[in-house]
């Protein structure tokens, strides 16, 4: 069974007390909007902040698994249960070099990209019409920006980028990378779903990125969720 499966979570949106809110059937029939992660680990920081104040809409929550091929298969499978009114990725990124973001930085995607070694040394092409670059949704982009995030492009990757010298050569595709991005900025679009991903930045991309991302990647969760709970409990 997959992972999203077992960390499936369901958060009630807040009982309007406006007399002037809308409320009803009609309300209660909108779809709802859908966070993933690739693990729990970088999903259990916003569910815990949505557990104790409810969100203007009904969030559901899921972790997708990681890398690439694994987060594809589960977001196009979670994506075809039911419709919903968009989906944002949560998680954290390394940063490329020269791209002027600090740790504990938040990004949110405006765009995502497919990332290969071999492209950019000019030895491999992607083909045309792979859906190598995906733009995320203005409005969504625009709601997250508002609360902090920084508008930027994200690369996902096969693996993780260890070396500096690919490092800056990949930095010239985009400002943050990332393993799962595309996966679900693919499968949503395939959907029909807007989408975007907010990304706490948690290392340098290169020789010491993992080093750094083990000693950060907690704080960067806990960045990306103040964010995104403050768009889901302040307003729409």
């Amino acid at each position: 069974m997959p992972s999203w499966h077992a960390s499936f979570t369901t958060l009630p949106r807040r009982t309007p007390t406006d007399p002037t809110v809308e409320s009803g059937p009609a309300s209660e029939a909108a779809p709802p909007l859908l966070v993933v992660a690739a693990f729990e680990p970088e999903l259990a920081p916003l569910r815990a902040r949505l557990s104790v104040a409810a969100p203007w809409v009904e969030v559901h929550l899921a972790s997708l698994g990681v890398g690439l091929v694994a987060a594809a298969l589960a977001a196009q499978e979670v994506l075809a249960a039911r419709r919903y009114r968009a989906v944002l990725f949560v998680g954290t990124a390394g940063a490329y070099p020269g791209a002027g973001l600090r740790r504990g930085e938040v990004v949110v995607a405006r765009r995502s990209r497919l990332a290969d070694a071999a492209v950019v040394r000019r030895e491999a092409d992607f083909v045309a019409d792979c859906g190598a670059a995906l733009d995320a949704d203005p409005a969504l982009v625009l709601a997250l920006a508002q609360e902090g995030a920084t508008p930027a492009e994200v690369a996902t990757t096969l693996a993780v980028t260890t070396h500096d010298a690919l490092a800056r050569a990949l930095g010239t595709t985009a400002a943050a990378e990332h393993l799962e991005t595309h996966a679900v900025a693919a499968a949503a679009q395939r959907a029909g779903v807007p989408w975007t991903a907010a990304l706490g930045i948690a290392n340098d991309v290169g020789a010491a990125g993992r080093d750094q991302w083990r000693a950060h990647h907690h704080e960067a969760s806990e960045a990306v969720a103040a964010v995104v709970a403050a768009w889901l409990l302040d307003g729409e």
